[in-house]
């Protein structure tokens, strides 16, 4: 009995053996003529490469971004003036490579690389350099359940890969973000002041300064001074004490290109801390801002606190070299008029 057992065991286990050589044989039998190189990274030590990294160019058949490196640690835009470029998203590109493997060749046909993403009409070119040389060069396709379609520039067949791929080639995009970021209820006040020439207009009652004041205990939020017979809207009075929670840039100009622009309105915010922070619109199409910061305490004895000045020195320090466009719909919370805050009249 036992021996019968034990033939047993062996005929189960040497038909086991005989499957999985059969298996891995048809496999590569019917595998293409470049299996080979499926299953590998994209990039092979691109992590270990990236250290050396210096330029990164993207583009398609509508724009172009390079980015560029002089020590490998900070990045600038090129096509912005050298603005820093937003290095989370830099990294999470280089991740994304590194991590790519590929998985199946697909076609080398130019027609069914249409369908691919992956013609001239609609690819991305990303291209990684080092000082002295190029490590990738790579068309990339559209993505789909966790994979992408690329080309390697010095290819003919499309790969399926593992990751999704996307790099875009729009400048703005590659912009470090970090801008300014005050929650509604670190404000202490808004005073909105229109452009100098309408605040004395006849016409333009409704464009005089005014000042909004949050109570700190209640968090109700009041205009500094009510016109007179009017009643003010308190939805409105709120809506631009959001305006700059997590502020993000949408583009840059070097500051010296808006000599001669004409100021269009300004607002000056003030917080809990005593950072008053002074932002200008110019009349420009499209909006840009200036931004600035300083102390300003009521009693002049008291000393700015640590945290204070070191949002001072990041938005002095931001601000002094660079003018700035936001979205559009921050820029419309802070560009209120007095009559935008009041209710209509009765």
């Amino acid at each position: 009995m036992r021996r019968l057992v034990f033939l047993l065991f062996a005929v189960v286990v040497s038909a086991l053996g005989f499957w999985k050589l059969y298996s891995s044989q048809n496999q590569h039998i019917n595998a293409s003529p470049n299996s080979s190189s499926l299953e590998v990274f994209l990039v092979p030590d691109l992590a270990q490469k990236s250290s050396n990294l210096r330029k990164v160019q993207i583009s398609n058949a509508q724009k172009q971004v390079t980015l560029f490196s002089h020590d490998g640690k900070s990045w600038q835009v090129q096509e912005r003036y050298g603005f820093p470029v937003d290095m989370p998203r830099l990294r999470q590109l280089l991740i994304n490579l590194a991590d790519a493997k590929r998985l199946e060749q697909k076609t080398d046909d130019a027609e069914r690389m249409k369908s691919m993403d992956l013609h001239a009409e609609k690819a991305t070119h990303l291209k990684l350099q080092t000082a002295s040389a190029t490590i990738l060069d790579i068309f990339l396709g559209n993505s789909k359940n966790q994979n992408s379609y690329i080309r390697m520039a010095d290819e003919k067949a499309a790969y399926r890969v593992s990751n999704i791929l996307v790099a875009s080639a729009e400048p703005a995009l590659w912009l470090a973000p970090e801008f300014i970021s005050l929650a509604a209820e670190e404000i202490k006040s808004m005073k909105f002041i229109p452009q100098a020439e309408k605040a004395h207009s006849e016409k333009a009652h409704s464009e005089k300064e005014f000042t909004l004041l949050r109570d700190k205990s209640t968090k109700s939020i009041s205009l500094e001074k009510l016109p007179w017979n009017r009643d003010s809207d308190q939805a409105k009075l709120a809506e631009p004490f959001k305006a700059l929670d997590n502020l993000a840039i949408v583009d840059v100009l070097p500051i010296s290109q808006l000599t001669g622009k004409p100021q269009k309105f300004a607002v000056t915010i003030k917080n809990w801390s005593d950072v008053e922070i002074d932002i200008k619109f110019y009349d420009m199409q499209p909006s840009f801002l200036t931004i600035s910061a300083q102390y300003a305490p009521e009693d002049k004895n008291i000393a700015a606190s640590f945290a204070a000045m070191e949002q001072i020195n990041k938005i002095n320090k931001l601000g002094k070299d660079w003018a700035f466009r936001i979205a559009p719909q921050r820029e419309n919370l802070l560009s209120k008029r007095l009559e935008d805050m009041l209710l209509a009249k009765q």
